[in-house]
């Protein structure tokens, strides 16, 4: 399970004052916060933002949430709760670095996502990704796989 640092960019949805000291974490996929502020009992925002307290975590530096529509265990995926900000661009680049594609991830009003790819030109990006060559794109964060797997690390491949 993967968890990803409260911050200014991604706050913590159950502290009140949105100071975001970083010490919260929350996994997305599995619909899970640690909180740090609220340990032994349930944020007074736990409801408006649709969290359920379960327990502390074992270690005692956490109280463990899970968003209400997902299962009790946090992994039956229900209703994701809404991701805080505005677009995403994702890039995708070559086997030497360069980029080659962006894709803008653009939250929609009624919860869901849309999806733009743009090509680079050699000047600048350009709409869809007609007469491109997409031999060329090698595997999604590409430098970094190959930098994991000269380290001896696990790859996992999700198709």
């Amino acid at each position: 399970m993967s968890f990803i640092r409260s911050s200014q960019r991604q706050p913590c949805p159950l502290c009140p004052d949105k100071d975001q000291h970083g010490d919260c974490r929350f996994s997305k996929a599995d619909n899970l916060i640690l909180c740090h502020r609220w340990i032994d009992q349930p944020s007074p925002y736990a409801e408006a933002t649709q969290y359920k307290y379960l327990h502390r975590s074992k270690n005692d530096l956490w109280g463990v949430y899970v968003y209400q529509q997902a299962g009790v265990d946090g992994k039956t995926r229900g209703k994701k709760p809404p991701r805080s900000g505005g677009r995403q661009s994702l890039y995708y680049s070559d086997r030497h670095g360069h980029n080659l594609i962006r894709v803008v991830r653009t939250p929609k009003a009624n919860g869901g996502k849309d999806f733009k790819q743009y090509r680079w030109d050699g000047v600048e990006y350009k709409p869809g990704l007609k007469e491109f060559d997409k031999r060329n794109v090698p595997i999604y964060r590409y430098q970094e796989v190959r930098s994991a797997i000269t380290q001896g690390k696990t790859i996992f491949m999700v198709g």
